[in-house]
């Protein structure tokens, strides 16, 4: 377990604690009002967690300082940390970001963290513990922030700035493509049932077989449950089935479910024709653009790094993403995860991109 851990179970814990000293505080009212010794036991319980409460936080700021120092000290080496969610996409965003900052500052070390849901991502980069990560403005505004869908629809790096400026990050400009969720059957299965957008579904729902995969069936404000309700669906829970994100369209191929969920990015949406995409007509999806978020700290050290990111900037089309997907599906990194394969393939990328711009320089 690393100081970031730590510090996020000492957090649990420290939370978990303000629910006892409220069940406490009640005991010591009720204890007062009848006149029993159980007050004296209440004072004593309450003494001691409190105690406890006082140590956990001492623990806490020593694993800030431990997190603060260690990343000053990285940042001194000139070492940057990359940070990456838990899905192939963001596998090979993590590398291109990587690439294209080692193409341009040489003289910098790029560490390409490993694999983490969006959150802890999130949580890392504010601690310090990683540098930078693609993140998406819809999952920024709904899942970091906890602010309404609405907010999202019309979320860009300039505003997302704005609601950020508390948390010493920076959004960059856009990478160029929108990575929305798609609600996507087979083009047979649909075209039997007469479905062409997501609302066609409402009158047959309960007889549908459903698989999500696990984050949006967790998500609040844009997953499952508030999708369900605002299409007005029913799904027998015996009937919906649970699936890791890359490996979503496998229920939908071997007729195990009629509809699945999908990215807009996915190579079997993009380049090829064994799908529909059922039209989200009452536009419960927010865009999801990819955008660079980068600890402020990182730019001040290394200035130069906002302009290799920004280089960038509109860059990546939805087609390039796809692309880039289906080649690393194609290839052994999925079995292996050899970050020498999805280098080579990111760099083959940029050096025919921008072939007077990048080295090319393989390790």
């Amino acid at each position: 377990m690393n100081y970031s851990e730590k510090k996020e179970s000492v957090e649990e814990y420290l939370a978990s604690q303000k629910k006892s000293r409220r069940r406490i505080i009640t005991v010591n009212v009720i204890a007062g009002l009848i006149g029993i010794t159980i007050f004296t036991a209440a004072v004593v319980m309450s003494w001691q967690l409190q105690e406890e409460i006082k140590q956990k936080r001492e623990i806490l700021n020593e694993l800030n300082k431990l997190i603060e120092n260690n990343r000053i000290e990285r940042l001194k080496k000139k070492k940057l940390v990359v940070g990456r969610k838990n899905f192939l996409e963001q596998d090979i965003l993590c590398e291109l970001v990587a690439s294209v900052i080692e193409n341009d500052n040489p003289d910098l070390e790029v560490i390409r963290g490993r694999q983490r849901e969006t959150r802890n991502n999130y949580n890392q980069l504010r601690l310090g513990e990683i540098d930078l990560y693609i993140e998406y403005t819809g999952t920024a505004v709904v899942e970091l922030l906890k602010l309404p869908v609405k907010k999202a629809k019309s979320a860009n790096p300039e505003t997302l700035n704005r609601l950020f400026t508390d948390r010493n990050l920076k959004w960059l400009p856009k990478l160029g493509f929108n990575n929305s969720y798609a609600i996507v059957m087979l083009k047979e299965t649909a075209d039997s049932l007469g479905i062409r957008k997501i609302s066609d579904l409402s009158r047959i729902s309960h007889d549908l077989t459903f698989a999500l995969e696990d984050e949006f069936y967790l998500r609040e404000s844009d997953g499952y449950q508030a999708f369900k309700q605002k299409y007005g669906l029913r799904v027998d829970d015996e009937k919906l089935q649970l699936v890791r994100k890359d490996f979503k369209y496998k229920p939908l191929i071997n007729n195990q479910a009629d509809v699945g969920i999908g990215y807009t990015t996915d190579p079997e949406l993009v380049l090829g024709g064994q799908f529909d995409t059922l039209e989200d007509d009452k536009n419960f999806f927010p865009p999801y653009y990819a955008a660079p978020l980068v600890h402020q700290e990182v730019l001040k050290k290394f200035p130069n790094i906002e302009g290799s990111l920004n280089s960038l900037a509109g860059q990546i089309s939805k087609q390039d993403m796809a692309t880039l997907i289906k080649q690393a599906k194609n290839s052994d990194f999925l079995k292996s995860r050899n970050q020498e394969v999805l280098k080579n393939m990111v760099v083959d990328f940029l050096n025919k991109k921008w072939p007077q711009k990048f080295s090319g320089k393989s390790p």
